[in-house]
């Protein structure tokens, strides 16, 4: 399957705005703060559907190894910079004990390190467990799931491939009712079941396998630089419009049809897509998701030991902790694709 460079910069700038929500407390404007939250929101919805639309479009085009090496296969993609940013988190688990910062329960370090390591943290609704350690890592957990369960998805819409956007438009009325039975109930623990637990962000990789298979059906993109533009410029009204709206997970039906623009067409986006920056951007942005709270973690218990205010020069601090992620993802990301060689990924 030829490379989507759009989609790799659609990637690219949601990765941004997950970078810069972790980082609001040095922004002063609430409503760069509001925006930026909400994108970054809307992006883990993205990635899980751009996922899903991949697999399946990889699948159809037998990309991928055989059945009994696919998880494999897709655990050896993320697991080295998993375990590696554990153990960042572990250390600096143990600096706080040593200088007194936090007390720490050995019983609960141990648990959480279990359901880190085995990839279940987001099967909770107890945040103490989903955000233990590398925050971000629930995404891997909830994604392990959905790379579970692809394969057999998969067997069934090329089964009824004739009906793979009556399939899509199913899952996404079921997406609404089970936002709306989460949102509604005053359950505990809404908010990781709309935002987290694994199978509601299946909903949303089975709507990019759906968009995937048909994309497979289909052929080859169709180049149209208007339709590329209009279509973003749209998604962005749609966004600026909906900001406001407390519960973004009705923005589902938007979000796809952005993705739609993306990889059905191909136009000016992909060409901003190929430029060397986002390239490299591209590369290392896995281990940028994975390493970028630890780094920031790290940079602010550095300097607060040296007494430095972050809230002064915010700007500039912002590029230093930038520049810091970049190199670290850089580099985890190098010593991670030479394990995945040695061990013949």
């Amino acid at each position: 399957m030829k490379r989507n460079y759009a989609a790799d910069l659609l990637k690219s700038i949601l990765l941004i705005s997950v970078f810069i929500c972790h980082i609001s407390g040095m922004l002063t404007s609430e409503i760069i703060v509001q925006i930026v939250g909400a994108a970054a929101g809307i992006g883990m919805e993205i990635f899980f559907i751009l996922s899903g639309f991949f697999t399946a479009a990889k699948y159809a085009n037998r990309e991928l190894p055989a059945e009994q090496k696919y998880i494999s296969y897709e655990l050896l993609k993320f697991y080295p910079e998993h375990f590696i940013g554990y153990v960042f988190c572990l250390g600096l688990v143990f600096l706080n004990y040593i200088t007194g910062i936090e007390v720490v329960d050995r019983c609960s370090i141990l648990k959480q390190t279990l359901v880190n390591l085995t990839l279940t943290q987001s099967w909770t609704p107890n945040q103490n467990y989903v955000y233990s350690f590398n925050g971000v890592t629930w995404f891997l957990s909830s994604l392990f799931f959905c790379y579970i369960l692809a394969i057999p998805f998969m067997k069934i819409l090329k089964c009824v491939k004739k009906y793979s956007f009556a399939i899509l438009g199913m899952i996404i009325l079921l997406r609404y009712i089970y936002v709306a039975v989460f949102s509604w109930s005053g359950i505990d623990g809404s908010f990781c079941y709309i935002n987290i637990f694994p199978p509601y962000r299946f909903l949303e990789f089975a709507c990019g396998m759906c968009m995937g298979k048909i994309y497979s059906d289909k052929g080859e993109r169709i180049k149209n630089n208007v339709v590329q533009l209009i279509g973003i410029v749209m998604f962005g009204l749609a966004f600026l419009t909906n900001l406001f709206i407390s519960n973004i997970q009705i923005f589902i039906v938007i979000e796809l049809f952005l993705i739609y623009v993306v990889t059905f067409f191909e136009g000016v986006v992909d060409k901003i897509g190929e430029l060397k920056p986002v390239r490299f951007f591209s590369k290392i942005s896995l281990s940028f998701f994975i390493f970028h709270q630890i780094a920031i973690k790290y940079i602010t218990w550095i300097l607060g030991k040296m007494g430095v205010d972050m809230l002064k020069n915010r700007g500039i601090m912002i590029v230093f902790i930038l520049g810091v992620v970049i190199l670290l993802s850089y580099f985890m990301n190098l010593i991670c694709t030479l394990f995945r060689r040695k061990i013949g990924r």
